[in-house]
C-alpha cells in the first residue's frame, strides 16, 4: 500500500467505527422510548385519565359523587387515589415454626377537593376601595373501599395472585364487620370531613349490620406490575364510627377503583 493511501485507510475505519456508534446509539435510544411510551400508557390508565375512578351513589336522598365528576372536565387535581391501609397479614400455625398462612387487604382510597364561595362577613369598614372578596375554600370527602381477609396460602407472591384472582371470581360478597371470622370480604368507608384521634367522625360499613346489602364486582382489567381496575355496584348502610344509632343509606351505588396486589 502506498504512503498516500494509508490516511484514507485510517479515515475509512475511524468513519466505520462512528457508523457503528451511532448506530447502537439509536437503538439504544429506540428501545429507551419504546419503554418510556410503554410505561406512560399504564401509568395514565392507573391513575384515572381514560374514564376515571369514582365511588358514586345516593346518600340519604343526596347525590354524592367521589372522584372524577363527569360535569366537569377532568383534570388531574380534583381528586386522588392511593392504597394506604393495603397489607399482608401472617397468621401463625400453632404446629409449625413460621408462618405458613396469610390474609391479603387491599384498599382502594379517592379523595375528592370540592371548592366552594364564602362569602365575608359584613363589615362597618366604609373606606371607598374596600370591597367584599369572596373567599374559596377547600372541602375534602374521602371514600374507601376495601377487600379484607383473602386467603394467601404459604404467604408468597404466587398464591397471593391465585387467591386475588379467586376472589374477583366470586362476583358478590357479603360486607365485614368488626371481630367476624369471615373471609373474602369487603368494607366501605365514607370520610365526609377530615377526622383526627380528637376531632371529627366518620361512616362506615363495619359499625351495623348489611346482611341483606349489595356489593357486586361487575368487571376487573388486569393491568402490568399487578394492577387491576375494578368496576361494580353497591348498596348498604353506612354507620357512624362514634355513635353507630346514627346512619347513612347509601343506594345505586357504583364504583370504578385501582387495586394493587401488596407484593411487588
Amino acid at each position: 500500500m502506498s504512503a498516500t493511501m494509508k490516511p484514507q485507510y485510517v479515515m475509512n475505519i475511524k468513519i466505520t467505527k462512528h457508523l457503528l456508534l451511532l448506530a447502537t446509539l439509536l437503538v439504544c435510544i429506540l428501545l429507551v422510548s419504546c419503554e418510556t411510551d410503554e410505561k406512560s400508557i399504564v401509568t395514565e390508565s392507573v391513575t384515572g385519565n381514560d374514564k376515571g375512578f369514582y365511588i358514586r351513589g345516593i346518600l340519604n336522598d343526596e347525590k354524592v359523587n367521589i372522584g372524577r365528576n363527569d360535569s366537569l372536565p377532568i383534570k388531574q387535581d380534583t381528586y386522588t387515589i392511593d392504597n394506604n391501609g393495603s397489607q399482608t397479614l401472617e397468621i401463625n400455625v400453632p404446629e409449625k415454626d413460621s408462618a405458613s398462612f396469610c390474609y391479603g387487604r387491599y384498599v382502594s382510597s379517592i379523595k375528592s377537593i370540592f371548592r366552594y364561595e364564602e362569602q365575608p362577613e359584613a363589615t362597618t369598614n366604609t373606606e371607598e376601595d374596600t370591597e367584599n372578596i369572596p373567599v374559596f375554600k377547600e372541602k375534602p370527602i374521602t371514600a374507601k373501599i376495601y377487600f379484607s381477609k383473602i386467603p394467601i396460602d404459604e404467604c408468597i407472591f404466587s398464591k397471593e395472585l391465585e387467591g386475588m384472582n379467586d376472589f374477583f371470581d366470586m362476583g358478590t360478597y357479603q360486607y365485614e364487620r368488626f371481630n367476624d371470622s369471615l373471609s373474602n370480604v369487603v368494607i366501605v368507608d365514607y370520610f365526609p370531613e377530615i377526622v383526627t384521634a380528637n376531632k371529627g367522625s366518620y361512616y362506615s360499613s363495619r359499625f351495623g349490620d348489611n346482611a341483606d346489602s349489595v356489593f357486586e364486582i361487575k368487571n376487573v382489567t388486569f393491568m402490568p406490575d399487578h394492577n387491576f381496575i375494578v368496576e361494580g355496584i353497591l348498596s348498604c348502610k353506612l354507620y357512624n364510627s362514634k355513635d353507630s344509632t346514627l346512619s347513612k343509606e347509601l343506594k345505586d351505588g357504583s364504583f370504578r377503583i385501582w387495586v394493587r396486589s401488596n407484593y411487588r
